[in-house]
């Protein structure tokens, strides 16, 4: 189980399977976005990410050009923008970064690298899509902004849910560590 935790059922009226990844990432971080916080999901479609935030009561900016799942598409707390997810610069800064595009890995990390300097931001979730042949220097480059970003705590690594990726995740350091 992820740091000792067994997850629950999933939901069955999700949009799709990609809940378990998230569902997972936030068990080993040890928190998830909630009342109050704004959610940037990047490459949203179609919203499995959105849905486990919005169940926690979280508003949410979905990003893709894909259209979403309707459920969550007209979900109150729920804004979709149909644009590209790296070019999108949020109006508001947010609490919490999901990114689940598909894109080289290089991408989803160098915007999750950025994502780090924002001082609103308390938590992100980022999956490396990698590509055959796979190059493990990406890999090792999340691991090590995972472990020595001053400020922050995290790690990599490969999920239940994944295929040929990794995910990053990473909250802003406190006191007590998982």
């Amino acid at each position: 189980f992820p740091a000792g935790r067994a997850l629950g059922e999933s939901p069955r009226d999700a949009p799709s399977s990609a809940h378990r990844k998230l569902d997972e990432a936030l068990a080993w971080l040890g928190m998830h976005p909630g009342e109050g916080d704004l959610v940037l999901d990047l490459g949203a479609a179609p919203g499995g990410w959105s849905f486990v935030a919005l169940s926690h009561g979280a508003e949410v900016v979905a990003v893709d050009r894909a259209d979403l799942d309707p459920q969550v598409a007209s979900h109150p707390r729920l804004t979709h923008l149909k644009r590209d997810a790296f070019g999108y610069v949020p109006e508001r800064p947010p609490s919490w970064l999901l990114c689940d595009v598909i894109a080289d890995p290089e991408r989803s990390f160098e915007l999750a690298r950025r994502a780090l300097e924002s001082r609103s931001l308390c938590a992100l979730v980022v999956t490396l899509k990698l590509k055959r042949p796979v190059r493990l220097d990406v890999v090792r480059a999340a691991r090590a902004l995972a472990q020595k970003t001053p400020g922050w705590w995290g790690r990599c690594k490969n999920l239940v849910g994944n295929k040929l990726e990794v995910t990053l995740m990473m909250r802003a350091a406190r006191s007590t560590e998982p």
